[in-house]
């Protein structure tokens, strides 16, 4: 349920990576049951799972790419001194990749 041995890497250091993230994942769920009074880890860890969703590949990939953009456009806009607002730019352009993404609901 923590991601242990699910990693499909041949890099060593991105399976040390993977092993690390696990325990990382196991102590944060030991610090939390201990703030949070839960019976067990199970009990804690079903009550952050319905919390949250499972983010899709496609998902992290919006994301960088929303990132990307709204870094992209505030730096040309500095850049050039360009008064306007670019929110409406970067709004166009994220709709358009969102409606375009061709993974959808691929899960990693």
């Amino acid at each position: 349920m923590l991601g242990l041995g699910k990693d499909c890497s041949n890099d060593f250091n991105a399976l040390v990576f993977a092993v690390t993230a696990s325990f990382m994942r196991y102590n944060l769920l030991n610090c939390l049951n201990e703030l949070e009074n839960h019976a067990t880890l199970g009990e804690l860890f079903e009550h952050l799972a319905d919390d949250y969703a499972v983010i899709t590949y496609s998902q992290r990939l919006q994301d960088f790419f929303r990132g990307l953009f709204l870094i992209s456009f505030k730096t040309i806009f500095d850049l050039f001194e360009i008064e306007e607002d670019f929110q409406s730019y970067f709004d166009i352009l994220t709709d358009a990749v969102k409606g375009s993404a061709p993974i959808k609901g691929c899960e990693t």
